[in-house]
C-alpha cells in the first residue's frame, strides 16, 4: 500500500507495509562458562526486557537457559504471583559448563513445529563463542522460511561468531561502562 504524504512543501510517497503478524517469543540465554559473571547478568537483564515486551504485547513467551550437552532449563512465562517467583528462581540458575547450541536450538526448532508456537521471534543472547554447524544453519534457514525471526544479542564484541550464522540481525552489546564492568 502506498500513501502520499506532504511535508514542508514536498510531496513524498511512503511505502506502508502491514506490521508482520506477531507470534510468541522464545528467549534463549547462554549460561556457559564464558558467560560467567557480568556477561551473564547483562544477558539475563536483556531477557527480562524481552519478557516485559512479551507481556506488554500479550505474547506467549518461553525461556531457555543452556550450557553444555543435556544442560537446558525451560520455563514458560506466567505472570501470576507464583509464576513471578518461578521466573526469578529460573533466572537465578546457571550452568557454567561448555556449549551445546545445536542441542539447544534443536529444542527450539521442535517447539516451533507446534501450531501455537509458529511465527515466533527467537531472541538468542550469547557471547557467540561457538561454531555453528552447517546442519544447524540449514535448520534455522528452514524455520525462517516458515516465518520465524531469529534475533541475536552478542555480549561483547568478538567479531563475527556462531551467533551471526543463525541470527539476523545481531546486536552487539559491548558498553561495559554502563553495566558497571
Amino acid at each position: 500500500e502506498r500513501i502520499q504524504v506532504e511535508r514542508e512543501g514536498h510531496e513524498e510517497i511512503e511505502d506502508k507495509r502491514p506490521r508482520p503478524e506477531r507470534g510468541p517469543i522464545f528467549a534463549i540465554v547462554d549460561t556457559s562458562g564464558s558467560m560467567h559473571g557480568l556477561p551473564e547478568q547483562v544477558a539475563k537483564a536483556l531477557v527480562l526486557e524481552t519478557l516485559r515486551t512479551a507481556h506488554a504485547e500479550k505474547r506467549r513467551c518461553f525461556l531457555y537457559a543452556y550450557s553444555g550437552p543435556g544442560q537446558v532449563m525451560e520455563h514458560e512465562l506466567d505472570l501470576s504471583t507464583e509464576g513471578m517467583g518461578r521466573l526469578l528462581q529460573f533466572l537465578d540458575q546457571s550452568f557454567g559448563g561448555g556449549n551445546d547450541e545445536a542441542g539447544m536450538m534443536a529444542k527450539v526448532l521442535a517447539r516451533l513445529k507446534e501450531e501455537h508456537w509458529k511465527k515466533a521471534d527467537v531472541v538468542f543472547v550469547s557471547d557467540g563463542e561457538w561454531p555453528a554447524p552447517a546442519e544447524l544453519v540449514a535448520a534455522v534457514r528452514g524455520a525462517r522460511e516458515d516465518g520465524t525471526r531469529f534475533h541475536g544479542v552478542q555480549i561483547g564484541n568478538r567479531g563475527r561468531t556462531g551467533l551471526h550464522a543463525v541470527c539476523d540481525p545481531v546486536h552487539v552489546f559491548n558498553d561495559w561502562a554502563t553495566a558497571g564492568g
